[in-house]
């Protein structure tokens, strides 16, 4: 999957389990009327190596990874502390899983889910909440870096000559016994 793919799919399911407005941080617009929600991915962490493999012949190479993110959800207006507080059971929902397992993402791990109600103008107060899941998925790639067909090698081919190691002459006295025989 790519990461549009992947933030496309985090998004849609969150809206769907919270059955609220899903938004991502840090865009050009207006702010929503509430309630809402808006997600913020942070930057990846690598999860192992990647594997590099060769997917048929010709000379195509799959790159797959696993990485690891912080999802901060963020619940704005009526609800809010409730919607964080369920939203890591409805993640764990059988059902849930398998859609996510299928998409190769994993959410692994929640956060305590805080109260971040505030006062807005001076008189009124918003509620406000965040929980934050740490997420896993399988990110890929793929290459064309082709074959090696030709080798050229410089140099004679033939038989070496061989030296035989230079030795001392040595003397080795051994005793054998067979048990039971005099």
């Amino acid at each position: 999957m790519t990461k549009a793919q992947i933030k496309a799919f985090v998004l849609s399911l969150i809206a769907e389990l919270t059955a609220t407005k899903c938004i991502w941080d840090k865009q050009n617009a207006p702010k929503p009327a509430n309630p809402y929600i808006s997600l913020n991915l942070s930057p990846e962490r690598d999860l192992g190596n990647e594997v590099r493999r060769r997917n048929d012949g010709s000379g195509t190479l799959d790159i797959l990874g696993r990485r690891e993110a912080t999802l901060s959800v963020n619940a704005f207006g009526r609800g809010a502390i409730d919607i964080c507080n369920s939203l890591w059971l409805a993640l764990r929902r059988p059902t849930i899983v398998d859609r996510c397992l299928s998409a190769r993402i994993a959410f692994v791990r929640a956060e305590t889910p805080q109260d971040l109600t505030a006062l807005v103008d001076g008189r009124s107060w918003e509620e406000r909440a965040n929980i934050d899941l740490i997420v896993t998925y399988s990110i890929s790639t793929t290459d064309s870096p082709g074959y090696i067909t030709t080798v050229t090698v410089p140099g004679e081919f033939g038989e070496p000559e061989i030296v035989a190691p230079v030795t001392d002459d040595a003397t080795a006295e051994v005793e054998i016994s067979v048990k039971g025989e005099s």
